[in-house]
């Protein structure tokens, strides 16, 4: 969200020289700092602006570390892709089986990534019948 006029055009700001010179990828979300301390990706940023209590203190799962896919609609619903969504899945599932949350006893910036980068494989992948054996 761009605090100060002009307000930001998806595809036209992000293309800008100005915006290229403090983010080369033309990457959004990325965030700036009055500073002008520069960060994108959406977890980097996260983490960031996120506080002590929100960040926890333990070890988490990890989007990354449990090797979810980031590959498109198409590649996950190759069986290649399935198996190691179903093993993420499984993983999730049993760690959620005593637990409410990834870390600790509140919601955590594990959790909010966590949900974040699932959304979409929920939203337009995994239909429920795939889903109903991950109750947790």
């Amino acid at each position: 969200v761009a605090s100060i006029a002009p307000a930001f055009t998806f595809g036209q700001t992000n293309r800008t020289p100005a915006f290229l010179n403090n983010f080369p990828l033309g990457k959004v979300p990325a965030y700036q700092g009055d500073d002008g301390f520069c960060l994108f990706e959406s977890n980097a940023i996260a983490h960031f602006l996120s506080n002590e209590s929100l960040r926890g203190t333990t070890p988490s799962l990890s989007r990354q570390r449990l090797g979810l896919p980031h590959t498109g609609n198409h590649a996950v619903q190759q069986a290649g892709h399935r198996a190691p969504v179903k093993k993420v899945l499984s993983v999730l599932n049993q760690h959620l089986n005593t637990r409410t949350f990834l870390v600790g006893e509140r919601v955590s910036l594990a959790d909010i990534s966590m949900a974040c980068s699932m959304l979409w494989l929920y939203k337009q992948v995994l239909e429920p019948s795939f889903r109903q054996p991950y109750p947790n």
